[in-house]
């Protein structure tokens, strides 16, 4: 029972991300994983159910690394963070890049991803920028910082949007995930010092 329902989430996930949610129906999930559209809906009675659930596992899944950060080494181990919270989003694409047609398909979860998501991830970006500030890795005039954390934040949740939208990408894959990491890094580097811009070359130069 548990295999099917897992089973079930994989392959929509993996349809939604593939064609887009509005453009799959029940009925050729169900023959994508191999059962009938009535073994379906016994786990799912509806597709705002598949869209809830799908949700909630990459709400864990985005809680959790966000309160990963930030580490005591901050700079670090900032490009590796960024890439997998870039990884976690394009495993989910279809969470960033469908919103309009979710949130009319499921309206209570776009409170829910406020109240959870959004708040506490841009806390944690705060926190991370602040971090690198006390390391002494990063010179900000206090009244820039609020600006940065709002341009990190904003780059991240519609990275994927804008590479649909602006770039007509429809297939999106890892290496537009490595290119987050470049266009966010990008951001911090006019603040960083001497040292730290040294440091964070080693680990990931500037892209050219």
């Amino acid at each position: 029972m548990a295999d099917t329902r897992e089973r079930i989430l994989e392959t929509t996930r993996e349809l939604w991300n593939e064609r887009g949610f509005a453009t799959v129906r029940v009925a050729e999930i169900a023959a994508t994983v191999g059962i009938s559209t009535g073994n379906l809906t016994y786990h799912f009675p509806a597709k705002r159910d598949l869209v809830k659930a799908l949700y909630e596992r990459a709400e864990k899944a985005l809680l959790g690394l966000v309160r990963e950060w930030p580490p005591e080494t901050a700079l670090d181990e900032l490009p590796g963070w960024i890439r997998r919270l870039s990884q976690e989003i394009w495993r989910d694409r279809f969470l960033f890049r469908d919103t309009p047609q979710l949130a009319a398909e499921a309206p209570e979860l776009i409170p829910r991803a406020r109240a959870t998501v959004v708040a506490e991830g841009r806390v944690q970006f705060q926190a991370g920028i602040e971090a690198l500030a006390r390391a002494g890795d990063l010179a900000i005039a206090p009244a820039e910082l609020p600006r940065l954390v709002t341009n990190a934040w904003i780059l991240v949740r519609y990275w994927v949007e804008y590479l649909v939208e602006a770039r007509d990408v429809r297939d999106i894959r890892p290496h537009h995930a490595e290119e987050l990491v470049s266009q966010y890094l990008s951001l911090l580097r006019p603040y960083l010092t001497p040292d730290a811009q040294r440091r964070l070359a080693a680990q990931h130069p500037p892209a050219r």
